[in-house]
């Protein structure tokens, strides 16, 4: 038997759309960031989903190209 949905956290609502908006407004795809982070291009793609969330590392990674 299947577990019940969690409800979205205000975390899993927010990052994938201001990661995603971020990304548009610097001029980068999806591939050139996930180049810059040292991710997959499909990282990227499920962060921005909503499917994943950013690790530590990542995270750390993001605010030090910015």
């Amino acid at each position: 038997m299947n577990a019940p949905l969690q409800p979205r956290t205000r975390y899993e609502e927010v990052v994938p759309e201001r990661l995603k908006l971020a990304r548009i407004r610097s001029g980068m795809t999806q591939r050139q960031l996930a180049q810059l982070l040292g991710v997959t291009p499909a990282a990227v793609c499920y962060w921005e989903q909503g499917r994943s969330v950013l690790n530590a590392d990542s995270r750390h990674s993001s605010c030090k190209s910015a």
